[in-house]
Formats: structure tokens, C-alpha cells, sequence
């Protein structure tokens, strides 16, 4: 779902077709039961911002939020699925977690992170 390479176009040329696109994918996240896992969202989190380097995050985070605005809504539909998953497994009366405490816990310290590399970001 992210693919937003170092290789991207810029901004200033890039194809109306690329926003499409995304604008795409976002639907697909926000869906109500996405044809994806919960490792899939966290992967494209983590190519979005850069993975867990805090000072390549923080450059990383600040490339793909100048890039344009379906790339925003984009890595925000993302945290939003992600957050909604792990906060309705464990809000699961029935005992039937569909995430596993060990993803539960990877996601939160994405969250961390993210929020984390938002304050230096400006």
C-alpha cells in the first residue's frame, strides 16, 4: 500500500494519477473489514516514517508529509486502522482477540514513536 520511495516524484510533477491512487488505497484502509493484516498496516507505518532510526524517522516523517496531501491522508488512514484493530481486540468481550498481545505491543510503540517524531517535525 506505501510506496513512497527515496525514487518518488516530486511534488511540483507529480501526476494527478499518483493521487488517484491514493486516494484508492485510503479507501481500501478505511473499509469496514480491509482484505489485509494488521502486519500489513504496520509495515506501510513503518515505510512511511522511516522505520524505528528516531533521526532518520524524523526526516523520513517530514519528506513523506511535504510530499502531498494524499500521502498524509494516506499515512493517517493507516494509524487510524491500526489503532481501531488493536483497540477493538482488546475490547472484545467474546475472548476473541484478533491481534496478538505481541502486535498489540509492536503497534503501540509505533504510536509512540509517531507521536514521538510529530514535535520535531515542523
Amino acid at each position: 500500500l506505501w510506496h513512497g520511495g527515496e525514487h518518488a516524484t516530486p511534488v511540483s510533477t507529480k501526476c494527478k494519477s499518483e493521487d488517484r491512487l491514493l486516494l484508492a488505497f485510503c479507501r481500501v484502509v478505511r473499509l469496514v473489514h480491509p482484505a489485509f493484516e494488521m502486519q500489513h498496516v504496520m509495515d506501510c507505518v513503518d515505510r512511511a516514517v522511516g522505520g524505528r532510526n528516531s533521526v532518520l524517522s524524523a526526516e523520513k516523517l517530514r519528506d513523506t508529509l511535504g510530499r502531498g496531501m494524499m500521502r498524509v491522508e494516506m499515512l493517517m488512514a493507516l494509524l487510524s486502522r491500526g489503532n481501531e484493530i488493536c483497540r477493538n481486540s482488546n475490547n472484545d468481550k467474546g475472548g476473541n482477540n484478533t491481534v496478538d498481545h505481541n502486535v498489540a505491543e509492536a503497534w503501540a510503540e509505533r504510536e509512540r514513536i509517531f507521536m514521538g517524531m510529530i514535535g520535531s517535525v515542523q
